[in-house]
């Protein structure tokens, strides 16, 4: 229980610091993707099942209060399919290194960019995708990526605290 409140206080968290703060931190027009930062480091930490479901919820989060209004639920499908996908290397990979998070989250904002621009942009004839690809998606790549040096490593932290309670409490009530 006490893993559901929070997971639930860490969503929100995130929710909160992409759409508040990632305006005021960015770049031009490129600013950090923390959402993705945040359901792929949980995602790797946690499994399939945990990060599909955090994904879900933080995209739908994002397509209630800031989607297209006629393109509701392409965030959560997105962020969903992500976390479950990048979940499954849960058990493959050295969690410690944090040069694997780093790849996993550039390549999951690069396809994430590219398959948004796609649906929401490339479907209404809007061509340009060499400009969006220099403007928008390399640099949020790039500046993501920086983003989840610490947001993983933070994460990781939490994430060790919190087993290690869960472990007493068993021990405790065998």
């Amino acid at each position: 229980m006490l893993r559901v409140v929070l997971v639930g206080i860490s969503i929100i968290i995130s929710y909160v610091f992409q759409t508040t703060f990632s305006s005021g931190i960015s770049f031009g027009v490129a600013a950090p993707n923390i959402i993705m930062a945040f359901v792929c480091s949980y995602a790797l930490l946690r499994g399939k099942k945990e990060g599909m479901y955090v994904g879900f919820i933080l995209g739908i989060l994002v397509d209630l209060f800031y989607g297209y209004y006629d393109v509701i639920g392409i965030n959560a499908f997105l962020y969903m399919i992500i976390g479950f996908v990048i979940g499954m290397f849960h058990e493959i990979f050295y969690l410690e290194d944090i040069l694997i998070p780093m790849a996993v989250v550039g390549v999951c904002d690069f396809l994430y960019n590219f398959i948004y621009y796609v649906i929401t942009f490339l479907l209404r004839n809007k061509l340009d995708f060499i400009y969006y690809i220099k403007a928008i998606i390399l640099p949020e790549m790039v500046y993501t990526i920086f983003i989840t040096v610490f947001i993983y490593r933070l994460l990781m932290y939490f994430n060790k605290k919190l087993e290690a309670f869960e472990k007493r409490g068993e021990k405790e009530l065998d």
